[in-house]
């Protein structure tokens, strides 16, 4: 496999490597060099590079780049980004590039275009987070660089909500005794809440949503539009 360095994705790179996050993560980092940190060690050590790139959790996608000397976020810049391997349990490729044609025409890469652009346009990077919801009602946040990187560090433990729908404490409860971590409650739900039956919000029942008909077509259908 050929270095970051040697990478046409080295621009994207620049881009998705946070040094001051990732010195204040790894300080030991801080005698060579963040930069010179992650392309000696770090990438096949695990190090994130990235609050939005897990790499463990990314690792674990391509269980092949352990015999490959394990340069996770290598990978993902030059294949995994492309073939809807996702960076973070928050942010799913795929789902992503349904809503931004364009970039899955043109081969981009997902989460630097959610970063640059497509979070401020309202591109949602998985099903349950809304980053206008998210927005308006936590009015502390209006100057930050990425609502989805708070959510990620921050704000799944302060029990703040991602959409309208999904209610933390009211989902922790259901989960009591399993050992899910606050801030993974979301991540739960995505992977295997909603198949086990478990509900996001004591006023919506995803069974009973999936299986009524549309507003439109009965007096009693369900309403449209309500999670994004």
């Amino acid at each position: 496999m050929s270095t970051l360095a040697d990478s046409p994705a080295a621009a994207i790179f620049k881009v998705l490597f946070a040094e001051a996050w990732y010195l204040d993560r790894y300080p030991d980092a801080s005698a060579l060099g963040a930069l010179e940190h992650f392309l000696a060690v770090g990438d096949a050590a695990g190090c994130w590079p990235h609050p939005l790139f897990d790499s463990g959790y990314y690792g674990s996608q391509h269980p092949e780049l352990a015999q490959q000397g394990g340069a996770r976020f290598a990978h993902y810049l030059q294949h995994g980004g492309r073939d809807g391997s996702n960076p973070h349990p928050l942010f799913r490729s795929h789902f992503y590039l349904e809503q931004a044609p364009d970039l899955k025409a043109s081969g981009g890469l997902p989460l630097a275009h959610y970063l640059a652009e497509g979070e401020a346009q309202g591109l949602a990077p998985n099903p349950l987070f809304d980053s206008q919801y998210y927005s308006a009602h936590n009015p502390d946040l209006a100057q930050l660089y990425s609502l989805l990187i708070h959510y990620a560090e921050w704000g799944a433990r302060e029990a703040r909500m991602p959409n309208p729908l999904f209610l933390p404490d009211f989902y922790e409860e259901q989960v009591r005794g399993r050992f899910v971590e606050r801030q993974s409650l979301l991540v739960h739900y995505l992977d295997h809440g909603d198949r086990e039956g478990l509900l996001p919000h004591p006023l919506f029942d995803p069974s009973y949503y999936g299986e009524c008909e549309p507003a439109g077509d009965s007096e009693d259908g369900c309403p449209e539009n309500v999670v994004r």
